[in-house]
């Protein structure tokens, strides 16, 4: 048994868990060593867009004929470059068919071969017939990169642990070390730090000022930090403790106190540039003043109270807003075409024309509204040549040319007026639905026991979430609102960012023929701007020079990058910043975060932007069998597979997974489960043969949500001698620290010997038995773990758990481990430091036989070499 590695079955039980090595496998699998070939067929008419394919750097991809390709003259490009050139996204390169057999009567054999330099993204197609550059067939492959080790290695995705760390949250510059040491001692070998730049008003971590200033509150003795100081730091601790580092790009929003967007509005959905928000800002300016009079008690008399405590509250809202607020906005008019104004052209063109044309009977239907372009108010127009054909007609009820003029006039009007009223109908619609999503969002902040319980309505918190953002002062009422709106100040009135639950991720819901904004659907962030790109660096010429200065200087100092809200970035902007970011980093690690709802999707993204990893995260899980699917989903074969050939079809992948027992942005585990589910659910995650990761304060079990934005105090940081209970530090001690450690080592282990495959038994309704295998050596670890989604009733009680039958021989025991209250709850949160609970000790042993474990009883030996193990945790339920 290789020391500090997996032997051979090994069972980790506890509490929460029970981790067992299993024999040592190779650490160069002879399969690592062996060239590998993938071989991708060619269809007519196949276009794989949605479909991702994974390859890693040095392997040889062969394209070969389909029976539908065979007869014709294929010719076949891609836009991978050759060695000695750089990678442009739109240069094609075409490849030249090579024969298997050699034989010059036979092409049937024929492959085209390509050598996989580059990581990234890349995208292939082909056609025939001399059609030029007509695709036929298409399809994107994605490259994996390389992460080096200090001593030159790689690390495999499937070994990485990753830590994220709230960069406002580390303290001044002297501390960094001293904070990511933490991360280091427990086993992390990848951080995750938040956006280092300058933050905005709102002090959010994803909210920034300058995306090209440092944070000032790393500045000490009076020095700025400098983008150089970070990058020597970033090396050192890569070179020292071997230690990769990722932090965000946050392309897709700033904040509005960004001082560059004053001089610049054209970065932003202004309702110049963007004049089809103007009825949607109007609605929210009157939304606006309505909360500050419902706060002020001017609407208790008719239902609406400051302090919104039921639903009836609601619906009263609902009703001021459709009956009195919104008819006053007449917001239909921006809309809808001036009939006076019309009918009167149309007289004017009818005398001018003259000659009236048959009757045109069914052809008035073909006449519609052509909205202005402007959102004016009943600026709406139709074609007035059309309207000349269908209503500029002989008439055999008229006995003058005048009197024919006026009654065709009138059939015009009549005509216009139906057109108006469905314009009003239909705008009427999303205003109902607006209304509705008000309530609902009012419910949610207010009332819902999941929400935040904001209280009573006051000016800090309002009733309604404001899309807009002025960047100048208000005016104090909406028609002094829609006087500005019309001068030049209007484009400094800037829409605000947010996200739109349910939409295609592939739209930008700030686009005109979008009705987000006035339907209220977005969950609008109201302390930052979104960006508007346009389709090209030409449309903002400044905003994209801006970004792609901050996109190049955070790819040269960090390993690779997290893109924020990846699904509302842009997707030509994602792919313009990530091909200039892999130009300064070859071998940049993408990480990025889609709530597409559908693979598919997420393939569109991933094969675009050559996406490593997708973020998932075990807290979606609502119960231990659902949490062990996701286990089994994000990664590994299962257990008993077929060893593969080096040369073998390149088949379609999912997504490689980055398991998160807990994200950043979600709510504590503590408190949405039990303080004793954080343990065990940690194992299940770390048994997952993907990318795994948590977010600092999960391991030292902070029993809160370390906020994003409300979050102001500092991390503890590392001291191997520091007492329990002080909050300054953590060490070994503190939380399930020691128990994160060991299974962090496992994961890595794991990945590097090859233990690939994976089964998950879902033993009762609370236990989860997980077995990672390595096919080459037959080795297998397992882990069984009581889940506690629940606050147990008996947390110490063992109860009845069912055996289990372990093939094989158990070497050891490399983890049991199960937390212990110690004391009663009386947690007292620090103002200074994130402190966690220290009430709870872990219990744990490493490395030990059967005989000497707490939580296992042999209950009796099989034939041969099987075990039967009943494995005796203490965990509650």
């Amino acid at each position: 048994m290789a020391e500090g590695g997996p032997t051979t079955n090994s069972v980790v039980a506890g509490h929460a868990v029970t981790t067992a090595p299993v024999g040592a496998a190779a650490q160069n699998s002879p399969l690592r060593q062996v060239q590998q070939v993938r071989v991708l067929q060619l269809n007519d008419g196949e276009h794989l867009n949605t479909t991702l394919f994974r390859l890693q750097k040095g392997w040889t991809l062969h394209f070969f004929l389909g029976p539908s390709l065979c007869a014709r003259p294929v010719r076949i490009f891609v836009n991978h470059p050759p060695a000695d050139r750089p990678f442009r996204r739109d240069e094609y390169y075409e490849l030249k068919w090579q024969y298997y057999s050699q034989s010059r009567c036979d092409d049937s054999d024929r492959y085209a071969e390509l050598q996989l330099k580059l990581a990234g993204s890349f995208q292939y197609f082909f056609s025939y017939d001399n059609s030029g550059n007509k695709k036929h067939g298409s399809g994107y492959f994605v490259v994996d990169p390389l992460l080096p080790l200090p001593n030159g290695d790689v690390l495999p995705l499937d070994s990485i642990c990753i830590q994220t760390i709230l960069s406002k949250c580390i303290g001044p510059f002297s501390q960094w070390e001293k904070c990511f040491r933490v991360s280091k001692e427990t086993g992390y070998n990848m951080v995750h730090l938040t956006p280092i730049q300058l933050l905005g008003a709102s002090n959010s971590s994803y909210c920034l000022s300058d995306q090209l200033r440092i944070n000032p509150v790393f500045k000490e003795d009076g020095r700025t930090l400098t983008y150089d100081d970070v990058g020597e730091f970033i090396r050192r601790i890569h070179t020292d403790w071997g230690v990769l580092t990722v932090t965000d790009l946050v392309l897709n929003h700033t904040s509005y106190d960004s001082p560059w967007l004053l001089e610049h509005p054209e970065c932003g959905y202004n309702l110049l540039n963007s004049p089809h928000l103007r009825p949607a800002y109007l609605f929210d300016r009157a939304l606006s003043y309505f909360s500050e009079q419902v706060a002020d008690g001017q609407w208790e008399g008719q239902g609406i109270p400051a302090n919104i405590t039921n639903d009836g509250h609601i619906r009263a809202m609902e009703r001021v807003l459709l009956e009195q607020v919104l008819p006053e906005l007449k917001l239909w008019e921006f809309y809808c075409a001036d009939v006076d104004d019309l009918v009167q052209q149309f007289k004017e063109a009818c005398e001018e024309v003259g000659d009236a044309l048959p009757e045109a009977g069914g052809k008035k239907y073909q006449l519609t509204v052509v909205q202005d372009p402007a959102y004016r108010r009943l600026m709406s127009s139709v074609d007035l040549g059309r309207a000349l054909t269908i209503f500029n007609v002989e008439r055999t009820d008229a006995e003058t040319e005048k009197e024919r003029i006026q009654k065709c006039s009138e059939a015009f009007r009549k005509h216009l007026e139906k057109l108006n009223a469905e314009v009003a109908r239909d705008l009427q619609h999303h205003l109902k639905a607006a209304v509705e999503n008000c309530g609902k969002g009012v419910g949610y902040e207010r009332l819902d026991a999941q929400g935040p319980k904001l209280g009573p309505v006051t000016r800090e918190k309002p009733l309604i979430t404001e899309y807009f953002r002025l960047l100048n002062s208000q005016s104090g009422s909406w028609q002094a609102d829609e006087k500005l709106m019309n001068k030049k100040d209007a484009r400094h009135i800037l829409a605000h960012n947010g996200w739109v639950m349910g939409d295609d991720p592939l739209r930008n819901f700030a686009e005109a023929g979008s009705n987000v904004y006035l339907r209220r659907e977005l969950l609008a962030w109201g302390d930052n701007v979104k960006l508007r790109y346009g389709k090209r660096p030409e449309d903002c010429p400044f905003l994209w020079k801006h970004m792609l200065e901050y996109t190049m200087a955070t790819a040269r100092i960090f390993h690779g990058v997290r893109i924020d809200n990846c699904h509302s970035t842009p997707i030509n902007v994602a792919e313009f910043m990530l091909d200039a970011a892999r130009q300064v980093n070859p071998d940049l690690y993408v990480v990025a975060e889609l709530f597409t709802g559908k693979e598919d999707l997420d393939n569109v993204f991933v094969n675009r932007l050559g996406i490593t990893s997708l973020v998932r995260e075990a807290m979606s899980a609502f119960d231990s069998h659902e949490e062990g699917r996701l286990v089994y989903r994000y990664g590994g074969e299962p257990v008993g597979a077929f060893l593969k050939p080096a040369t073998r079809p390149l088949t379609p992948a999912i997504a490689h997974a980055m398991f998160l027992d807990l994200t950043h942005d979600n709510p504590c585990a503590i408190q949405k489960r039990s303080v004793y589910d954080p343990l065990p659910s940690a194992a299940l995650v770390a048994m997952a043969s993907c990318a795994i990761g948590s977010t600092r304060g999960y391991d030292e079990l902070v029993p809160h949500h370390i906020h994003v934005v409300e979050e102001g105090r500092c991390y503890p940081v590392w001291d191997d001698d520091s007492k329990k209970d002080d909050v300054r530090s953590v060490n070994n001690r503190s939380g399930i620290i020691a128990a994160k450690r060991a299974l962090n080592q496992l994961h890595q282990q794991l990945g590097m010997a090859g233990f690939n495959q994976v089964y998950v038994d879902q033993v009762d309704e609370n236990i989860v038995a997980v077995t990672r295998h390595c096919p080459n050596s037959h080795h297998s670890v397992i882990l069984v773990a009581r889940t506690a989604f629940k606050h147990p009733h008996n947390p110490q009680a063992t109860g009845y758990i069912p055996p289990l039958c372990i093939p094989g021989v158990v070497e050891e025991i490399i983890l049991e481990a199960r937390l212990v209250q110690k004391s009663p709850d009386d947690f007292n949160q620090d103002g200074t430091f994130i402190n966690g609970l220290n009430n709870y000790q872990l219990e744990m042993q490493e490395h030990i036989q059967l005989y000497g474990s707490a939580m296992i009883e042999l209950s009796g030996g099989g034939e041969g070499s099987t075990c039967n193990s009943p494995v005796c945790v203490c965990p509650p339920q």
